[in-house]
């Protein structure tokens, strides 16, 4: 199935995480994947940019979170999703631009607003948001939380406070640090997240997965990554596999490295596989919330 896959097979995949039927495992070859429809321009970059507003936050710990905040393109009562960007180690400091690359940015192309309304939040984290060593477990590396991760969940609340959010859908998307934070987000809210998109990031000890396989979680990693290992992901999905009732799913990409993948980054038709999944997740119980 490796060798002969086609560009067709590849969409089928993506239209396959869609559905209800959706398999646990996907497997696209890089190699054949489809174009993306991603940006080529800093400008075009910079155009999306200017619609989410800049503010900051400060914690009850005195700490200041930078971050841009997408409103819905109609103003409304109703409540709508929030989606939480959280960014890599290259995109550390406090100047609120650098955590806005186009996996945050995408999010105020053009149809892209009318299709999935929500707030989208991208915060900068100003030190690094987890950090990693190797488990004495299994050997292979894991995650821990930072010490910025605290300040970026009081902001989720006060947004929760100020904005009409449906407490019941909100998404993290994360990657490398970022992806690695989400875990620990999880891990620090249990019951809080609807789900997460995870690219290319470092696990929790594999030992965490029963009090993270309540929440769906969409595994994304490209199995030649030379920074963030590719094994760890591989052992935390199996892990959470073990976990009666896990809600987990893994895309592996075949000769990617530590990169976005091109299907994960389109803001066309090609790219909607994740977002339409990510929107379809709801907390069967908004009453669990902090």
């Amino acid at each position: 199935m490796r060798a002969g896959l086609s560009g067709l097979m590849v969409v089928c995949l993506a239209v396959g995480w869609m559905g209800e039927a959706a398999r646990a495992q996907e497997f696209v070859t890089v190699r054949e994947q489809v174009v993306s429809t991603a940006p080529e321009s800093a400008q075009q970059i910079a155009a999306e940019k200017l619609l989410f507003a800049a503010y900051e936050f400060r914690a009850g710990s005195g700490v200041t979170v930078p971050y841009r905040l997408l409103a819905p393109e109609k103003a409304s009562s109703a409540k709508v999703p929030l989606v939480v960007m959280l960014h890599g180690s290259g995109s550390i400091g406090v100047d609120n631009r650098s955590q806005m690359d186009w996996l945050a940015a995408g999010w105020a192309s053009e149809g892209m607003r009318q299709r999935y309304p929500a707030y989208v939040v991208a915060p900068q984290f100003a030190g690094r948001s987890a950090v990693y060593a190797e488990s004495k477990e299994d050997g292979a590396l894991a995650a821990e939380a930072g010490a910025p991760l605290g300040a970026v969940l009081e902001l989720i609340d006060a947004l929760m406070k100020q904005y009409p959010i449906d407490r019941a859908r909100i998404y993290l998307v994360g990657f490398s640090m970022g992806a690695s934070t989400g875990w620990q987000a999880m891990l620090a809210r249990p019951k809080f997240f609807a789900g997460a998109m995870l690219l290319s990031g470092v696990p929790p000890k594999r030992s965490l997965a029963a009090q993270l396989a309540g929440t769906p979680v969409l595994m994304a990693h490209g199995n030649v990554d030379a920074e963030n290992p590719f094994a760890a992901d591989r052992m935390m999905f199996a892990a959470l596999q073990a976990v009666p009732g896990s809600k987990v799913r893994f895309r592996e990409y075949d000769y990617l490295g530590h990169v976005k993948p091109a299907d994960v980054l389109s803001v066309g038709p090609e790219g909607d596989w994740w977002r339409r999944w990510l929107f379809s997740l709801r907390l069967e119980s908004a009453i669990q919330r902090r």
